[in-house]
């Protein structure tokens, strides 16, 4: 199950990603789900983003990380080439936005987890184990 899978995950990506070296570029900074409003016609295309008020310059994993836990891989690849289009991205980009985004994901299905209906929970768990299966 998933405390297996993220335990195997964890072991497999030590050491850690690299760290980020630069440059620093403009990053939402709390960038998740609830900030990202997609096209109702085209569900595949993005039509704002919402909430900019943590606005920073930093590293880009930072927000790339913020979609890992509902979108998967997948989200993280077109947000990558959203930020590609306005500026490079190292190398370790994509590993450390995986890495915190997954890091992300166990902690808030721990808090959740901890309240949440067994429905609720079960959901939870589901997203982990497709996130950990992935990794």
């Amino acid at each position: 199950g998933p405390p297996d899978r993220a335990a195997r995950f964890f072991a497999a990506t030590a050491p850690p990603p690299p760290p980020f070296r630069g440059p620093f570029v403009l990053i939402h900074n709390d960038l998740g789900a609830g900030h990202v409003l997609l096209d109702p016609d085209e569900p595949e295309r993005l039509a704002g983003i919402l909430d900019w008020g943590d606005l920073a310059l930093g590293d880009p994993a930072a927000d790339l990380a913020g979609l890992v836990p509902c979108g998967g891989d997948e989200a993280l690849a077109l947000l990558a080439d959203g930020y590609r289009s306005e500026a490079p991205l190292d190398d370790g980009v994509l590993a450390r936005a995986r890495f915190h985004g997954l890091c992300t994901a166990l902690h808030d299905a721990w808090w959740e987890g901890q309240r949440a209906e067994p429905a609720r929970r079960a959901r939870i768990l589901a997203t982990l184990d497709r996130l950990l299966a992935s990794g």
